[in-house]
């Protein structure tokens, strides 16, 4: 993931990832619980700029939640493209103090 940041120009963001930027996975767990279970542990009030990467098949739970504005739905088997490279941008800057 950061190479991926770094090769696609977004430098600001992998600079700025938490140390655990990975949601810990169990067998019962869903993608909604954990990204919020993570939102508890890591994220910092004051820094609320955050970016959630999934694809529909893991994370459809966030489709219509509250996390869904600052979640970028990749396509299964096809990843991160240049058109959600522009959707992640977009929703980061909104996001800028």
């Amino acid at each position: 993931m950061r190479e991926l940041l770094n090769r696609t120009g977004m430098h600001f963001v992998e600079a700025s990832l938490n140390e655990h930027w990975r949601t810990p996975r169990d067998a019962t767990s869903g993608r909604l619980s954990e990204i919020e279970a993570w939102l508890d542990l890591h994220a910092l009030p004051d820094k609320g700029c955050y970016l959630i990467i999934d694809d529909y098949m893991s994370g459809g739970a966030l489709s219509g939640s509250w996390l869904e504005e600052k979640t970028v739905f990749c396509d299964a088997w096809v990843g991160f493209t240049y058109a959600k490279l522009r959707s992640a941008r977009r929703i980061l800057q909104s996001q800028r103090i």
